[in-house]
């Protein structure tokens, strides 16, 4: 279900669900005549004879998969701490490559880092240490996990991509830099903003606490794994108002949803005293828009998808502005952003922005929000397969904990 092409995205994708899980789907045109039985994707004999770099970058992504599990010690333990990352991260509201956080790429590579680092841990002692890594790590520094020299391109490929070069200005001054272990090298959080890393430390510093009081028999693994209430984090929300038929509202919906980041930047940049943007990582609706004036020049009923930012200020910064008689404006972003998405002449696509209160925000919305959550689980077709998945993680951390001869924890059963 769910089906959507990206053909112009940077690396090209079908996306769609089955059995309620997120697939995105890549194609590569593979330089020989048929696909052999065993075909060994990380051979660089296959990057030199591409021709097209979206080939090269679509391999790239099974390329980093076997390359990380090549390169951790554990195997088995790598994979309990990568699912365990990857639920905390989606419950936190910190997962979402598109609108700005580390997606599945990136939060591979930093768990793969940990197991390196603690090569004789146990699952349950690499998630404690994992969250104490980075709650330390000086995130001006990039997080490899192949030396650069070890990723050098193959004879004949050096004219198709530009690869990740740290003793370029460009390339190294990010927010967050978590390198991909295969050539081309590349900066698998470059989407990421300042803002989204505020967010994120926080994140790590609340999961550092709550693990080290799960050693100590104070916590447990369900505090770890709560979801986030992001619809009570925030007093106030950008309200991003997508509105069309049904025949563009999926297209044009996700073209908006990719340029979310930059509306994020152009919050945090503008001199309101914004400290924190943090974009909500998934939609709301469709549902029923509300009558506007030129309805009847769409091409059929109108129909409306929300996306959410919440707002966290600066009290000192707004006290200050207060003070020398300015208020917290944010027209001049949001007006900059609505003229880079909108074209004149479409009159099939609208996108209206507001700030709203938390108090007022709609009923529906944050129904949905909630309905997603289950005793914690998301909600889907498949929400057996999830819970299962679910309690798959934090049995084998539990049982890691009680016979791991690193440390002893204890675990929510």
């Amino acid at each position: 279900t769910c089906v959507k092409a990206l053909a112009d995205a940077f690396v090209p994708v079908i996306k769609f669900q089955y059995c309620g899980i997120d697939i995105d789907l890549g194609m590569v045109r593979m330089p020989c005549e048929s696909i052999p039985p065993e075909l060994n994707i990380s051979l660089e004999k296959y990057l030199s004879k591409m021709e097209d770099t979206k080939d090269m970058t679509c391999l790239n992504g099974p390329r980093v998969t076997y390359e990380l599990l090549r390169r951790v010690p554990n195997i088995a333990n790598f994979k309990v701490l990568l699912r365990a990352i990857k639920l905390w991260a989606r419950r936190r509201e910190i997962y979402s490559n598109i609108v700005g956080f580390p997606g599945g790429v990136a939060w591979g590579i930093m768990a793969a880092k940990v197991a390196q680092v603690y090569p004789n841990m146990c699952p349950s002692v690499l998630l404690e240490k994992f969250f104490s890594l980075y709650k330390e790590w000086n995130f001006a520094d990039p997080i490899i996990v192949v030396p650069p020299d070890e990723c050098q391109a193959p004879s004949g490929t050096e004219r198709y991509v530009l690869a990740w070069d740290p003793t370029r200005h460009h390339f190294s001054k990010r927010p967050l830099t978590v390198i991909t272990p295969t050539y081309p090298m590349a900066n698998a959080t470059f989407n990421i903003t300042d803002s989204a890393l505020n967010v994120i430390r926080s994140e790590i510093f609340r999961a550092s606490n709550l693990t080290q009081g799960i050693s100590r028999g104070e916590n447990s693994y369900s505090e770890l794994f709560a979801p986030a209430t992001f619809f009570k984090l925030y007093g106030n929300y950008v309200q991003v108002e997508v509105i069309s038929s049904e025949k563009y509202l999926e297209s044009f919906s996700g073209y908006v949803e990719s340029q979310l980041r930059k509306l994020v930047e152009r919050l945090t940049m503008s001199e309101s005293g914004l400290y924190i943007a943090h974009p909500c990582t998934r939609h709301f609706g469709p549902v029923k828009a509300e009558p506007c004036a030129g309805e009847d020049a769409y091409e059929g009923p109108l129909q409306t998808i929300l996306f959410y930012i919440g707002l966290k200020f600066d009290d000192a910064l707004v006290k200050a502005m207060k003070e020398s008689g300015r208020g917290v404006e944010l027209t001049t972003p949001v007006m900059e952003f609505l003229s880079g998405i909108q074209r004149p002449d479409d009159k099939q696509t609208l996108v209206k922005i507001k700030v709203v209160k938390r108090r007022l925000l709609p009923e529906w919305v944050k129904q949905e929000y909630g309905s997603q959550w289950k005793c914690g689980v998301v909600q889907s077709a498949d929400h057996g397969q999830r819970e299962a998945v679910k309690k798959r993680t934090m049995g084998e951390l539990a049982n890691a904990a009680s016979n791991g001869s690193m440390k002893r924890l204890k675990a929510e059963t």
